[in-house]
C-alpha cells in the first residue's frame, strides 16, 4: 500500500500489512532485503515517508500511530520513542494515511483522511501534538514554513510554519475549490500550488505571498465534463510543467512557464482504462509515468512536451491496479505499487535507449544485425541486408 524511495535513491521503503522492509536498490540486478521487517503496527501500513536527510523513517498505519525509526544503518533500523498516537474526541483511533516532513525533518503533518495533525519532530524521543486541525486534506510547502488545510467545504486554511510550535495562522479560510476538494500539490519551488477536487476540474493558486494568496487560473480542458475530473497532479522538478491526470484515462501536460496563463500542450495522452490516479515526472524532465485502473504503467517521452509520445510497450508485471509511481532521484529506475500486494522495479536504461538511439539500441539487442537465417526468418522475402554498422 505504500513505498518510497531515500533520498539518496538507494534504499526503497515498502508497506505491507502491519509490516514495513527495507530494500537496497543500489544495484538495481542485485536487490536485497536490508535488516529485519519494521513491526511495530497492529494493522495496515498505509504510509512511508524518508526525512529530507535520509536518516528517519516515518511509518503510518491503519492502527492510528505513526512510528519513527533511525535509519541511518539501514541494517539495522531502530524505532525512536514512542508511537505517535492519533484519536477523536471519542478515544477512537484514526488511521494515518500519509505523513509529510517539513524543511529539516523538524515537523511532520499526519494525514488521518478526517482530519490533519501538525507534530514538533524537536525531540524525536517524544513526539508532542502540536496542532490538529480539522482538514480532509493536509500539505507543507517544500521549505516547511507554509501549510494548507482544507476541509470538506473547499475551504483552505493557510498556517505559517516558520516557528512550528507556534503555527499562526494566515487570515480566514480562502474557498480553494467548488466542493470536496481531491489533492493538493505544491510546486517544487514552493511558489504555486494546484488544487484537485472530486466535482471538477483543478485549479492553480499562486502562494508566494502568504498574505495574499490568489488564483491564478482554472486548468479545464473544456468540452467533457468527465475530463476535466483530475485525479491526480505532478510537477517537473523545474515547476514550468505540470501533468494532470483525469477521470476518463486521459493525462494532459500544461505549460507554467507564465503561470498567469497557463497553456495546455497537444491532445491528451489516452490509453488508460478508467482513471489514471498516479503520474509522475522524472528528475530530468523527460520521462513521464501514468498508470490507470489496470496492472499496467504507461511510459512517456516528453522531452519536447508540446509532442508527447509513447516509450513502446507498457509495464506489465503486476496483477492489481497499480496505486503509485516514483522515480529514484536519479531517474534510472521506477517503482511502482499495486494492489497485488507487490512492488516492483524497473530499469529505465531500456526506455532511454528507445528514445535516444533507437537503431543503436536495435543493433545492440541484436548483437550487430540479423544474420542471414535470422533475416529469413524474420524479413522473408527480401534480399539479405547488413543492416547495422
Amino acid at each position: 500500500m505504500a513505498l518510497a524511495f531515500a533520498p539518496d535513491g538507494r534504499t526503497l521503503a515498502t508497506g505491507a500489512r502491519d509490516v514495513v522492509a527495507l530494500w537496497n536498490v543500489g544495484e538495481s540486478a542485485h536487490v536485497r532485503v536490508l535488516g529485519p521487517p519494521l513491526a511495530a503496527h497492529s494493522d495496515g501500513v498505509t504510509s512511508v515517508t524518508f526525512a529530507p536527510d535520509g536518516r528517519t523513517l516515518a511509518t503510518g498505519s491503519r492502527d492510528g500511530t505513526a512510528v519513527l525509526w533511525n535509519v541511518v544503518d539501514p541494517d539495522r533500523p531502530a524505532r525512536l520513542g514512542r508511537p505517535i498516537t492519533v484519536g477523536d474526541d471519542a478515544g477512537r483511533r484514526r488511521s494515518v494515511f500519509g505523513v509529510q516532513f517539513g524543511e529539516g525533518g523538524r515537523t511532520a503533518v499526519l494525514d488521518t483522511g478526517g482530519g490533519s495533525l501538525l507534530v514538533d519532530l524537536a525531540d524525536l524521543q517524544n513526539p508532542p501534538p502540536v496542532a490538529a486541525p480539522p482538514a480532509l486534506h493536509v500539505a507543507l510547502s517544500p521549505t516547511g514554513h507554509l501549510g494548507v488545510a482544507v476541509g470538506t467545504n473547499g475551504r483552505g486554511l493557510f498556517t505559517d510554519l516558520t516557528d512550528p510550535a507556534h503555527p499562526v495562522s494566515l487570515g480566514d479560510p480562502i474557498a480553494l475549490h467548488d466542493g470536496e476538494v481531491d489533492g493538493l500539490t505544491f510546486s517544487p519551488d514552493g511558489r504555486l500550488l494546484v488544487v484537485t477536487g472530486v466535482l471538477r476540474g483543478a485549479s492553480l493558486w499562486d502562494v508566494t505571498d502568504p498574505a495574499a494568496i490568489r488564483k491564478l487560473a482554472d486548468l479545464e480542458r473544456g468540452g467533457d465534463v468527465l475530463a476535466d475530473l483530475v485525479k491526480s497532479a505532478a510537477f517537473a522538478s523545474d515547476g514550468r510543467l505540470l501533468a494532470l491526470g483525469d477521470q476518463v484515462g486521459n493525462v494532459s501536460l500544461w505549460n507554467l512557464t507564465d503561470p498567469q496563463h497557463p497553456v495546455l500542450l497537444g491532445d491528451p495522452l489516452a490509453g488508460h482504462a478508467g482513471a489514471v490516479g498516479a503520474v509522475a515526472i522524472s528528475p530530468d524532465g523527460r520521462t513521464l509515468a501514468t498508470a490507470g485502473d489496470t496492472p499496467a504503467v504507461a511510459l512517456w517521452d516528453i522531452t519536447d512536451a508540446a509532442h508527447p509520445r509513447s516509450l513502446g510497450s507498457s509495464l506489465v508485471g503486476h496483477t492489481g491496479r497499480v496505486r503509485s509511481v516514483a522515480f529514484s532521484p536519479d531517474g534510472r529506475m521506477l517503482a511502482t505499487a499495486a494492489e497485488d500486494r507487490t512492488a516492483r522495479l524497473w530499469d529505465l536504461g531500456e526506455f532511454d535507449g528507445l528514445r535516444d538511439d533507437p537503431v543503436g539500441r536495435a543493433c545492440g539487442v541484436t548483437d550487430g544485425g540479423l544474420d542471414p537465417d535470422q533475416w529469413a526468418r524474420y524479413v522473408p522475402g527480401l534480399t539479405h541486408t547488413r543492416s547495422c554498422p
